[in-house]
């Protein structure tokens, strides 16, 4: 069963424009949703790169064919798992992330 909270779109871009605008920093703005730091953040990068699309949450199953594609592109350009992630549009960084 999966227990992480989903917050809806409306309530990510929320959170990003107060921070954007000044009002909040990621620290407070997940304080007020009862998130953690490191989603918001994770949020205001998506949203930086992507726009308000950067906050949809994509459903759906990567081929192993695209992960190859995304690993080897991280490799290549010296990413973190994070930038990665961004650039490729995939929700959660350790979904790129090889572990094992």
């Amino acid at each position: 069963m999966d227990k992480r909270v989903k917050y809806s779109l409306k309530q990510k871009l929320s959170a990003v424009r107060s921070i954007i605008s000044g009002k909040e920093n990621t620290v407070s703005a997940a304080r007020k949703l009862g998130s953690t730091d490191t989603s918001v953040y994770r949020w205001l990068n998506h949203y930086r790169q992507r726009g308000i699309s950067g906050l949809k949450t994509p459903s759906g199953r990567y081929s192993g064919e695209f992960k190859l594609e995304v690993i080897r592109f991280m490799l290549k350009k010296r990413l973190s798992l994070m930038q990665t992630a961004i650039l490729f549009g995939i929700a959660q960084d350790h979904t790129v992330g090889i572990y094992g």
